[in-house]
């Protein structure tokens, strides 16, 4: 089958409508975000997953940036993308971040829940030299003390890709140093968010029925004593109560805490299947653990006063 050209893609009906209907949803230019999808998905295609990447016109690409639907990184830089990184985690405003996870509960938006879990999971980033390592054949190279995947072939792909993923909360992408930087960065130059009392309202419900869970409990249970009280499904309650996990709420008292050091955890998996599709450090939480009561104070200290 002949690959199709770039504006090829994404014509039907219902991409469009999808396009649209997240444009309007995430705030973004409608056109800089079907720029951003002809790249890396398109959603006409049998399987829009194993859609090939397509490098956008330049044009297309300058659009896209201009509008901040894409960003252009050096992501093929280990060096300068970790400085950058480490420069953006010292600017960010923790209060900020803070009231976008809260507004997120009630708001159905993955977005804005994100940032917090990339800004938690990189506070401690070290500087440090690039030590990589190849991947076999894939063409990439890891560095094996942040993780950090360079590809020379990969162009702009990565900043395209980001993007999408935010929409959904970053999923397993917080521990990428170029996710977390495209992250942050969207973050700090998009709208500021105050959440609601009634937000607040949901956070301070939401430790109430994790405190009162059995300690026989697994995550199972976890994830569902939040249904009905955030808005989203089975997925977006995992990813809230992973941001928890990264801000040290949710962890177990025998493993460090992502946000008071730097490691690489991605190795200290439980043996169970189902506990390795969450992530690290919420992935061997059970009902004994309960929840860390001093990282509640610091990272809300507004439910005090409530």
């Amino acid at each position: 089958m002949e690959e199709k050209s770039f504006w090829q893609r994404n014509q039907s009906d219902k991409a469009q409508n999808q396009i649209a209907r997240e444009a309007k949803k995430f705030g973004l230019d409608k056109k800089a975000l079907n720029i951003a999808y002809n790249a890396c998905k398109d959603l006409d295609a049998f399987d829009p997953a194993l859609t090939d990447y397509l490098e956008p016109p330049e044009e297309d690409l300058a659009y896209a940036i201009e509008k901040k639907a894409l960003l252009r990184l050096p992501l093929n830089n280990h060096d300068q993308t970790i400085s950058m990184l480490r420069d953006k985690v010292r600017q960010m405003d923790r209060v900020s971040l803070v009231n976008s996870f809260v507004a997120s509960l009630s708001a159905g938006r993955p977005d804005w829940r994100s940032p917090l879990s990339s800004y938690a999971y990189h506070l401690h980033h070290p500087a440090h030299d690039a030590q990589e390592k190849a991947l076999g054949h894939t063409g990439n190279y890891e560095c094996q003390i942040c993780g950090f995947l360079r590809n020379p072939n990969n162009g702009h792909a990565g900043v395209i890709e980001y993007i999408l993923i935010r929409f959904r909360g970053g999923g397993i992408h917080h521990p990428s140093p170029g996710y977390a930087l495209a992250d942050l960065i969207w973050s700090q130059e998009g709208e500021k968010v105050k959440p609601s009392e009634a937000d607040w309202k949901i956070l301070l419900k939401i430790f109430s029925v994790i405190r009162a869970l059995p300690e026989t409990d697994q995550l199972k249970e976890l994830n569902e004593s939040l249904s009905g009280l955030v808005k989203g499904n089975k997925s977006d309650r995992q990813g809230i109560l992973e941001t928890l996990g990264y801000c040290g709420i949710l962890t177990a008292r025998s493993r460090p805490i992502v946000c008071n050091t730097w490691f690489r955890p991605h190795e200290d998996l439980p043996p169970h299947f189902y506990k390795k599709e969450w992530r690290y450090p919420t992935c061997w939480w059970t009902g004994e653990e309960g929840l860390n009561e001093e990282a509640i104070a610091f990272w809300f200290p507004e439910l005090s006063l409530m």
